[in-house]
């Protein structure tokens, strides 16, 4: 089991939940425009 790709995983994962809960607006504008 690779820990660095592990990792990268989890903090791919991280930053994107924090975008979400920072910009929850700007998501559901884009969903709408989709």
């Amino acid at each position: 089991m690779d820990v660095n790709l592990t990792f990268r995983n989890y903090l791919q994962r991280f930053s994107v939940r924090i975008i979400e809960k920072l910009n929850p607006v700007q998501k559901k504008k884009s969903k709408r425009n989709l």
